[in-house]
């Protein structure tokens, strides 16, 4: 069991529910079947994390081999993004960005066998696929305009190339027809129905981001967005995996520039997007990049071991690119042995543990409000969606959401025990709030 939307996905999965938006369906539906394993809800979920991470490095070598790398190039680039420590992070919890990496990798993969095997019908399977993947995660959208790049420019011809784009546009908006699994499953009122979206006004808001659009920035410092975007691709990369990745693309724009147009494109496309983006985890919203830049660091690497023995004798060409691969191989081992201690969650225990302690402190009739703070949905997630509609714990407690102060103070009046899941300044101005175990203790100021 984690934190944040972990445990609400974890909830949606289980009584197959609605999450925030855009809501997750093929998520959701995955995540059902992982379920019914016999383990608890929180392990299958974060299992099926685990699973698609493994199909996602799987898939980055696929790619790999595709640009044209050789088998341990290929696999280079592949053990870099696995031992990443963000990827690596995400493939241990319920979340969406390995599930979503699969998918796109595996659109990628599927476009570009389609392209050297010339069958349109795969590039029409690999854009079905992509509709599909919305379903998972919209990152994949950011990618469209390099993934709808790379399909074009495949084509010589006009006439041909606006079947294919015609054909693909068709397929991608039957894949994405998964969001109507929305609207019929809200009708159902399920226990878990974040927004409601069984009418048309509710299913566009949360297709199209509902209260997250919010979130994007509208004032702020160029420069110093610059620079976190700068570091959060460092942090994964570093120096060696940028230059590799570089090599890589200035190798592929000699070779095969319409697939280097195609993956600076995707990169770009995901870069920008979530550019103003102004969440705490914005690091994983540039997740595709950072996977596209470690497709590149395979054929960077690649490239880079096929040039050295142009500047050597004869007879040292096998050692020396034998030592280079050696060293190479360095750049994943060394990550991999860095980022260990920091996403190993094998003894992580806090989030249950503050789960089963909050439903032992509240008392009977409890009412816990609730303002939506980021605080608040840290550990909301946890004792809401898991605890009380997963495993049943503690129904007779009430989360409101958003009470006015006049509410408040007549649950107080009442005698009701009133609590907060974090401390929330405006309440704190109106009312004494108070530690009391896992929960903060509501009370009217004494007069």
């Amino acid at each position: 069991m984690y934190w944040y939307d972990s445990a609400e996905y974890v909830a949606a999965a289980v009584v197959l529910g609605i999450p925030h938006p855009p809501g997750y369906p093929l998520y959701t539906l995955i995540g059902h079947v992982f379920t019914w394993l016999p383990v608890d809800p929180a392990l299958a979920v974060n299992l099926m994390s685990a699973v698609f991470g493994a199909v996602a490095v799987a898939l980055a070598f696929v790619v790999v081999r595709q640009l044209g790398a050789a088998r341990w190039a290929s696999a280079l680039g592949a053990l870099a993004l696995a031992t990443s420590g963000l990827f690596w992070s995400q493939a241990v919890i319920a979340e969406v960005y390995t599930p979503g990496l699969a998918f796109l990798l595996g659109v990628i993969a599927l476009t570009l066998h389609g392209i050297a095997s010339r069958r349109s019908g795969l590039l029409v399977a690999a854009a079905a696929l992509a509709g599909l993947g919305l379903g998972v995660h919209l990152s994949i959208a950011t990618c469209g305009i390099g993934l709808a790049y790379l399909v074009v420019s495949s084509e010589p011809r006009w006439k041909r190339r606006l079947a294919v784009a015609s054909s693909c546009a068709a397929a991608t908006v039957a894949g994405a027809s998964i969001f109507l699994y929305l609207p019929l499953r809200a009708s159902m009122r399920p226990v878990l129905n974040f927004g409601d979206p069984s009418t048309w006004d509710a299913f566009a808001w949360m297709v199209t981001g509902g209260n997250y659009k919010h979130w994007f920035l509208h004032d702020y410092d160029l420069a110093e967005r610059c620079g976190q975007v700068a570091g959060i691709f460092y942090g994964e990369l570093l120096i060696v995996g940028l230059g590799l990745a570089l090599i890589g693309l200035v190798s592929l724009a000699r070779k095969r520039p319409h697939y280097a147009t195609a993956f600076a494109l995707m990169i770009a496309g995901n870069v920008y997007t979530f550019f103003n983006y102004g969440v705490h985890d914005l690091a994983v919203f540039f997740l595709p990049s950072i996977a596209l830049l470690f497709c590149l660091v395979g054929v960077g690497a690649d490239a880079l071991v096929a040039a050295l023995p142009e500047y050597v004798s004869p007879h040292r060409r096998r050692a020396v690119r034998g030592l280079a691969v050696c060293a190479l191989a360095g750049f994943p081992l060394s990550s991999a042995a860095i980022n260990y201690s920091a996403v190993d969650l094998s003894d992580f225990t806090d989030a249950q543990d503050y789960g089963q302690q909050l439903a032992a402190d509240l008392p009977a009739g409890a009412v816990i409000i609730n303002f939506t703070t980021p605080p608040e949905w840290v550990v909301d997630t946890v004792f809401t969606h898991y605890f009380q509609k997963v495993r049943g714990v503690r129904r007779d407690v009430r989360v409101i959401t958003k009470p006015s102060v006049n509410e408040v103070d007549r649950l107080l009046r009442n005698g009701v025990p009133v609590y907060m899941f974090a401390p929330v300044p405006a309440v704190a101005r109106l009312f004494e709030v108070q530690v009391e175990g896992r929960a903060f203790r509501v009370v009217a100021r004494r007069r």
